[in-house]
């Protein structure tokens, strides 16, 4: 005797397929809101690491240059990226003073403080949690 493993009943069949059409011309969108919703979360968290480590004098320019790149599709992935825009106020790129910050330079003077790794393993959760939540958010919308 065969088994019956999934059964199910729908009224109004024709309004689920529509609903289903439409997360599938929807779908890139959506992704691309999760990654960027989940980006600005770990955005906050670099400025959050970085207050840790910059001095009480510090201007703020190198943590007002942190953000996001432009979204990328490529070979089937969405991405951004966060980084350090500008210059500060005596014309220097912030991406130097991040990375001497992050890595630190050959000479003792500076020693590698790793604010970015560590701010982005820290908030790798919450990164996932947002990301999962705006998906939703946008297939329920669509559901409803």
């Amino acid at each position: 005797m065969a088994k019956k493993f999934l059964s199910f009943e729908f009224e109004g069949i024709d309004n689920y397929v529509k609903q289903i059409e439409e997360l599938g011309r929807s779908s890139s969108g959506i992704i691309k809101a999760g990654v960027y919703d989940g980006a600005a979360v770990a955005v906050e968290a670099v400025k959050d690491s970085l207050r840790g480590v910059v001095s009480m004098e510090a201007t703020g320019d190198l943590e007002e240059s942190v953000g996001l790149s432009s979204m990328r599709e490529e070979n089937g992935y969405i991405y951004t990226k966060i980084g350090f825009d500008g210059y500060d106020r005596k014309g220097v790129p912030n991406v130097i003073k991040a990375r001497v910050l992050e890595n630190g330079t050959s000479s003792t003077e500076h020693k590698a403080t790793h604010f970015v790794s560590k701010a982005i393993k820290k908030s790798k959760g919450a990164v996932e949690t947002q990301i999962e939540v705006t998906i939703n958010d946008r297939i329920n919308k669509i559901m409803k």
